[in-house]
């Protein structure tokens, strides 16, 4: 039997069509699949200042910054009430955002937080990642 060096049309697959004959069609497929992952990423609004994901990091953030002067308990009880949009800047879509804190009966404290998408590539990070970073000083504690 000699050997198929597919001048006569047989690929050697046994008569199965394969895509990725060529070595272009591969490498168009994978740059389509790129260009299809980022523009679902960059398209991606940014969500509000109240939607869940936002939230859980937030009180991710407040909890852990409420442990440093409190127990975990305390911490644990941290809820964030009156939450509000201060502004929304439409044309880079960042939210900047106000929340209050009630953390058992220790006090209240108000947290700011930014909500934004990141737009490049870098270490970590890749365009559509969601960023939400609180500042969670407590210097309105109260009682």
């Amino acid at each position: 039997m000699a050997a198929n060096n597919g001048k006569d049309g047989n690929d050697g697959n046994d008569g199965k069509v394969s895509l990725f004959r060529k070595p272009s069609t591969y490498i168009a497929v994978v740059a389509i699949a790129v260009v299809w992952q980022l523009a679902q990423s960059m398209f991606t609004s940014t969500p509000d200042c109240t939607a869940d994901d936002v939230l859980d990091r937030v009180k991710g953030q407040v909890k852990s910054e409420l442990r440093k002067f409190f127990d975990r308990e305390v911490a644990a009880t941290a809820r964030l009430v009156d939450i509000r949009t201060v502004n929304h800047d439409e044309d880079l879509d960042i939210y900047i955002c106000r929340a209050n804190i009630k953390f058992g009966n220790k006090g209240t404290a108000e947290t700011r937080y930014v909500v934004r998408r990141w737009l490049t590539h870098s270490a970590g990070r890749e365009p559509g990642d969601l960023i939400v970073a609180a500042d969670t000083r407590l210097t309105s504690m109260g009682h």
